[in-house]
């Protein structure tokens, strides 16, 4: 519940005027932790969702707050990511039906799809910051 609007406070927090055009690689991504949400396990649900997306939101927000400062979207994410993890990481701790070898390679696939997707969002912002206005 609490992520809901966050897009919203994102697109509230600058003033460009457009909305991001459609992206193969950015959608790819998108669509593989879709997928996984609807395929996996509760536990490794729980996996992905807080000690993957949640943690690269901290560094997407840690990158973007002072790039950005006051920005109220950053300022959220700082605060609440952290929090966010640390249940990721309580959760595994009173939940022993998990084993090591398949989160680390949930983790470890998770962590290739949210790389690639960062490295392309980051491309498509400098391609965006370089051309002529």
């Amino acid at each position: 519940q609490e992520e809901i609007g966050h897009d919203e406070i994102l697109a509230d927090s600058h003033d460009i005027g457009r909305t991001a055009d459609w992206d193969p690689v950015v959608e790819a991504g998108a669509a593989w932790f879709v997928d996984q949400f609807r395929v996996l396990p509760g536990l490794h649900r729980v996996v992905l969702a807080h000690l993957v997306r949640e943690a690269g939101s901290l560094t997407f927000s840690n990158a973007g707050s002072p790039a950005f400062p006051g920005n109220v979207y950053f300022a959220l994410h700082d605060e609440e990511d952290e929090e966010h993890i640390e249940m990721g990481y309580r959760l595994l701790a009173e939940r022993q039906e998990w084993r090591l070898g398949d989160v680390t390679e949930l983790l470890d696939r998770a962590w290739q799809i949210i790389t690639m997707v960062s490295d392309r969002i980051a491309e498509l912002a400098r391609r965006d910051t370089s051309a002529p206005a």
